[in-house]
Formats: C-alpha cells, sequence, structure tokens
C-alpha cells in the first residue's frame, strides 16, 4: 500500500469530505425523483452509503480526539539506564527529562520516571 494511503490525517478528512460530497452532490440527484424502480434503488444505494462514510467519518475524527492510551505500565527496572542518561543529558531541564523519558516509555508512570531521572542525574 502507498505511503500516504496510510496517514490517517488524509484518511480522516478523505472519508469527511466524500460524505459532504454524498450529501450535498449525489444526495438531490438519488432524491430528485422516485418514480422507477430504478430511482428506489439509487436512493438505497446512496442512503447506505452515506450512513457507511458518517459511521467512517465518525470513528476517524472519535480516535482522533481520543487516541487509545498504552495501559500496560511499564516496570521502572525494564527501563534501560543508557536511556535515561541520555534523555538527561539531551535535554536541558529536569522536568525535560521527565517528559523525554515517558515519551520513550508510555507506559511510565510519572513519579517512576522522576525517580529514575533524579537516581541517574549529575548534581
Amino acid at each position: 500500500m502507498a505511503r500516504w494511503m496510510e496517514d490517517e490525517r488524509l484518511q480522516r478528512w478523505g472519508r469527511t469530505l466524500f460524505l459532504l460530497y454524498l450529501l450535498g452532490v449525489a444526495g438531490p440527484t438519488a432524491v430528485d425523483s422516485l418514480t422507477t424502480a430504478r430511482d428506489w434503488a439509487h436512493l438505497a444505494v446512496w442512503l447506505v452509503a452515506v450512513i457507511g462514510f458518517a459511521g467512517a467519518a465518525y470513528g476517524s475524527w472519535k480516535r482522533y480526539r481520543h487516541p487509545e492510551r498504552i495501559t500496560a505500565p511499564v516496570p521502572p527496572n525494564e527501563v534501560d539506564a543508557a536511556d535515561v542518561t541520555s534523555v538527561i543529558d539531551v535535554s536541558g531541564s529536569r522536568i525535560g527529562a521527565i517528559k523525554s523519558l515517558r515519551t520513550l516509555y508510555p507506559g511510565l508512570g510519572l513519579r517512576d520516571a522522576k525517580d529514575l531521572v533524579d537516581r541517574h542525574s549529575v548534581t
């Protein structure tokens, strides 16, 4: 699959824009005149497409606003000491080191990250 097709942002906006197209352009032609069975079939296909793309767009925006969090905690003894010292060296402050360490290990708790930074920092 192409790399641009894997981008969540492009998928989210693509679903939303196609839903707007279905509602604004294809919708009026689908409900224009319902005289034949073909018109009713066209309306049914349009309705299924609108519901499908509305659900997909809603799910994309919901995941964007509330990303899944990692629930598995990382124990402090699994954090590599070299990572802690490199984070301390790169960041200019204690708070920055704690933030960087928690970014590197997403399941690491705030107190554990603070204790690791305090333990490995050179005063």
